[in-house]
């Protein structure tokens, strides 16, 4: 009985409580780490149980719609009744039986529901990560939703600190740290490269500066700039009065984040361009390329609309919203229309209708201040 009792908990546990636990803990990482197991136990403990559900429930919606929808059953052995089964057999203090008969489509139940938990607790995993990156951003901490206990964390990092040029990002921040010891005030000042905070109040404990300086001032009121020596240079807060901020911000194709996005863009439109040359040299790869013409305009319009959307693409995801023109929405509109006729939508008169049609739109319309008035060529970095 006790054993009955104990794998039937664990199978619960597994299921219900391992999704939440999973979730927390990718939601609380690196800065926010310590903030896993803080709070009320009874609300840490419901907060679990309901994300462990609404994980379920997605993991569930992503199956059916695979299956359904896209065709793509892949956990065929698993239902309503081989579940029920599987947890009848649990109750009654049996094992799955490995030897058990059980019909074609069943028979790889138990390597399916295998499958399916490995699918639930890794989408928790992916549903933890993109809600710490969500909660980091500065939208969702201005309106006050999904707050951690460290707001350390946006003081350090001027999360609140207004730039309005957006092809500038975040470096990292320097420190003025007025101390205090023996009497006499000191002053340092440099990069701040990590900080601890109380575990009990939440409270600044040690900030850590690199590249430390030291000013000393005289009499006369002037003062002199001293380097220490060192890499790390620890002051604890028992010493400090008071700390000044200040945020240094790089251009963003400078950052490091920001060139590991541009490079991964780039790797992806790579493998685009290829995918859509490539269609030049196979025959009757897709019925809409069957012929030399539906071919030619289907690699020209896709070679096209790649140029288009690599730059952009990189402009968006860096958030550089104010680099981005008018008129690469139209010519990627131009380039798009084809593909109607490709796809069988329309007859290719109409198609040309239309086409006709976004491009006289385009030259009335056309921001007069986004046109080449030097008279030279078209820049093709703005594409």
């Amino acid at each position: 009985m006790e054993f009955n009792i104990a794998l039937n908990t664990i199978v619960y546990l597994m299921i219900f409580l391992f999704p939440g636990v999973i979730f927390r803990k990718f939601l609380f990482i690196r800065e926010y780490s310590k903030e896993f197991d803080k709070g009320n136990l009874f609300e840490r403990f419901i907060w679990t149980i309901l994300t462990s559900i609404a994980i379920l429930i997605a993991t569930f919606s992503i199956f059916l719609f695979l299956k359904n929808i896209l065709q793509l059953d892949l956990l065929p052995s698993i239902s309503y009744k081989t579940i029920w089964n599987t947890f009848n057999d649990l109750s009654n203090n049996k094992l799955p039986d490995p030897n058990k008969k059980l019909p074609v489509k069943d028979k790889d139940v138990y390597k399916h529901f295998f499958l399916l938990m490995i699918s639930i607790y890794t989408l928790s995993i992916i549903l933890g990560i993109i809600s710490y990156l969500v909660t980091r951003t500065t939208f969702v901490k201005s309106i006050g939703i999904l707050k951690y206990l460290n707001y350390w964390q946006d003081l350090v990092k001027g999360t609140y600190n207004s730039n309005n040029d957006d092809t500038l990002t975040y470096a990292y921040t320097t420190a003025d740290v007025l101390t205090e010891q023996n009497d006499t005030t000191k002053l340092y000042s440099g990069r701040v490269i990590n900080y601890y905070l109380d575990l009990q109040t939440n409270q600044l404990q040690t900030i850590v500066l690199s590249d430390a300086k030291r000013y000393k001032k005289f009499d006369d009121g002037s003062f002199k700039i001293k380097s220490i020596p060192g890499h790390n240079f620890i002051i604890e807060k028992e010493r400090i009065l008071n700390i000044n901020f200040t945020y240094i911000y790089e251009k963003k194709d400078v950052n490091k984040v920001y060139k590991w996005i541009y490079r991964t863009v780039n790797i992806i439109f790579i493998l685009l361009f290829i995918g859509v040359i490539s269609t030049m040299f196979f025959s009757n790869i897709y019925i809409y390329t069957s012929t030399f013409l539906r071919k030619s305009v289907f690699v020209i319009c896709g070679v096209l609309l790649i140029l288009i959307l690599n730059n952009n693409v990189k402009k968006v995801l860096s958030g550089q919203w104010s680099t981005l023109k008018t008129t690469n929405i139209y010519f990627f509109i131009s380039f798009l229309i084809p593909y109607i006729w490709l796809f069988n939508f329309l007859n290719w008169y109409w198609v040309l209708i239309i086409e006709f049609c976004v491009l006289f739109l385009t030259s009335v319309f056309l921001p007069e201040n986004q046109t080449n008035t030097d008279g030279n060529n078209p820049n093709p970095e703005n594409i």
